[in-house]
């Protein structure tokens, strides 16, 4: 699962706050002051298990169980930034997990991730970005700006998907982000 892949990269970055070392995109880095990590469990603004419908997400043509994704909670090595939400599939084509976070666009930013854009969602600040150069172009975020944190929009789509290996992941994770701004508060 992608998450917990993004998890392992977030621990680099928690440890990059508080030493020197190499980045992960292998150049050396500095000391890094990093946002202060909000204390606010991100599942209180929204929770996508529970606030995105099975019907909202049947529209997407995705699967759910009993009406809600696969639910997961991820935290850092740190224990400091958390994720709450859950997976949803494509029989023969992409996964999409949502999840409520309290990591920070700006902490994004730091990290230097690959294909890294500041983007517009629904009129909202957002972020796109590649975690995991070994899936290449087969995953892709968009993490929205909501509160103290942000909604984590994480797509993996295979080559070898057979509904949608030809399709772009980043534009699928931008088409699933903006179907959701709508359902996210205001706060």
């Amino acid at each position: 699962m992608t998450h917990l892949r993004t998890v392992a990269a977030i621990g680099a970055l928690i440890m990059a706050t508080t030493s020197c070392g190499t980045g992960m995109d292998g150049h050396p880095t500095a000391a890094i002051t990093a946002t202060p990590i909000s204390t606010v469990d991100p599942a209180t603004l929204f929770d996508p298990c529970k606030d995105i419908s099975a019907e909202f997400m049947r529209g997407q043509g995705l699967s759910v169980n009993d009406g809600v994704g696969k639910p997961f909670d991820n935290k850092s090595v740190d224990g400091k930034i958390v994720w709450h939400g859950c997976t949803w599939f494509m029989s023969d084509g992409y996964s999409v997990s949502i999840a409520a976070t309290n990591l920070t666009l700006a902490q994004i930013k730091s990290e230097k991730f690959n294909d890294y854009k500041e983007i517009s969602v629904a009129g909202r600040p957002s972020v796109t970005y590649r975690d995991q150069p070994n899936y290449g172009d087969a995953n892709c975020l968009v993490n929205i700006e909501l509160g103290a944190g942000s909604v984590d929009f994480d797509v993996l789509n295979e080559r070898s998907n057979k509904k949608t290996g030809n399709l772009d992941t980043c534009a699928i994770s931008r088409d699933i982000a903006t179907n959701v701004a709508a359902l996210l508060p205001t706060a």
